[in-house]
């Protein structure tokens, strides 16, 4: 059938639907979604097949009346289904790559993978960067077996724990608080490394990232807002970033 953006689409249900088209037919049980780089993109019950060019975007705005024909009661699962599939084929990268080092930037932490590179920053100095990155900005934890090695709260914890917190305490300052020990204590000043195995991607936004040595990298947005997650990329390659945030995949590169 026709749609406002000129494409077409075939959509399949079990009966009319209030407001919809009066011819439907029954036996299609799957539907066509219009993408914004022009492709599209065919979703059923096995997943999706990239037609035209593959996805871009995958955010809850792309899945609205005008250019989808996925009946609504069904969107949140194949909006679900798409976003897992996405971040499970673009952290796969990692398998085999060692975790060497984290560190953070106020409340962003950041992990460095891959082989070591010494680049430039936009000030002309030297630093170590890894090939690939992942920055943080929701909860996270690393786990060893059932213990909690370090986790995103830590950083508003003294180093020490206490149950009288210091007035002047300023979980900011580098070093200064318990996520900064855990993690010094965890990487041993980058000499320690951890071997990818495996990734396990979740529902909304989170994953697992299994380690050797029976460690793991937990990341789970804990909250509903629409802002940035996390993002993945490989730093100082002047290539795109995968972002996701709390309306969806916002990005890929």
């Amino acid at each position: 059938m026709p749609q406002p953006d000129g494409g077409t689409a075939v959509k399949g249900a079990a009966g009319p639907q209030t407001g919809g088209p009066k011819r439907i037919r029954k036996e299609i049980d799957f539907a066509t979604v219009r993408q914004p780089d022009g492709g599209t993109a065919v979703n059923g019950a096995a997943g999706h097949y990239p037609q035209n060019g593959s996805p871009k975007i995958f955010s809850s705005p792309d899945l609205n009346r005008e250019k989808s024909t996925i009946p609504l009661p069904y969107r949140p699962a194949v909006l679900c289904s798409l976003m897992k599939e996405r971040i499970q084929k673009t952290l796969a990268v990692l398998i085999g790559q060692p975790l060497w080092s984290s560190g953070r930037a106020a409340d962003l932490e950041w992990f460095a993978f891959g082989a070591r590179r010494t680049v430039k920053d936009s000030r002309g100095k030297e630093r170590e960067v890894g090939e690939y990155a992942l920055h943080v900005q929701c909860a996270w934890r690393i786990r060893c077996g059932s213990r909690i090695v370090a986790a995103s709260r830590d950083l508003y914890s003294p180093p020490e724990e206490t149950a009288n917190r210091t007035e002047d305490f300023n979980w900011d300052v580098q070093g200064g608080n318990l996520r900064d020990r855990r993690i010094a204590e965890l990487f041993q000043n980058e000499t320690r490394e951890f071997l990818v195995q495996q990734i396990e991607a979740g529902e909304a936004g989170n994953f697992t990232i299994i380690l050797d040595q029976e460690y793991a990298v937990d990341v789970f947005p804990d909250d509903s807002q629409s802002r940035e997650h996390w993002r993945f990329f490989r730093p100082y390659r002047g290539e795109g970033h995968f972002v996701v945030s709390g309306s969806g995949i916002e990005a890929e590169p």
